[in-house]
């Protein structure tokens, strides 16, 4: 999802990773425990030196945009989905050591049950599927008088 992975490996007391450091495959980070601390540390938490590769062209993150396909839930009959997801086998979700491969595949599965069971819907707006009416009306406001102002340079 959004091409994210989890790159935290320093463990805690209990030997556990509980702070996630999600970035995008592109962006090159290394993370090491740290003396230097803004807050009193717990066992739980430790501190942690987060450097992000300068290096690296950084780009916006892949946002399902609205002409993007989706999935059509409005006809689905979720009766038989339900049943579809019962009917799947979840075992081996418990034999991944990698948290990425296992979402990955969590994911696989999980729109191989979605895509027999309905269509895709293609919608033809620029905005994200989540902008409201008043904020796609204000980006078009915004952007009619910055091209207004462009044109007259006043």
């Amino acid at each position: 999802m959004l091409d994210l992975q989890q790159c935290n490996n320093i463990l805690n007391t209990n030997r556990k990773v509980l702070d996630l450091v999600l970035t995008s495959a592109i962006v090159t980070v290394s993370i090491t425990p740290t003396n230097y601390v803004l807050a009193p540390e717990d066992a739980y938490h430790p501190a942690l030196d987060i450097v992000i590769d300068d290096e690296t062209e950084l780009r916006p993150p892949n946002f399902p945009r609205s002409g993007a396909p989706s999935f059509n839930f409005r006809n689905v009959d979720f009766g038989l989905l339900c049943d579809a997801l019962i009917e799947e086998d979840w075992s081996w979700i418990n034999k991944y050591n990698n948290v990425n491969l296992a979402v990955n595949n969590f994911y696989d599965q999980l729109n191989g049950v979605f895509e027999p069971k309905q269509g895709t819907l293609r919608y033809s707006s620029t905005f994200p599927v989540w902008f409201s009416p008043e904020i796609r009306r204000n980006i078009k406001t915004k952007d009619f008088y910055r091209r207004k102002w462009l044109a007259t340079k006043c």
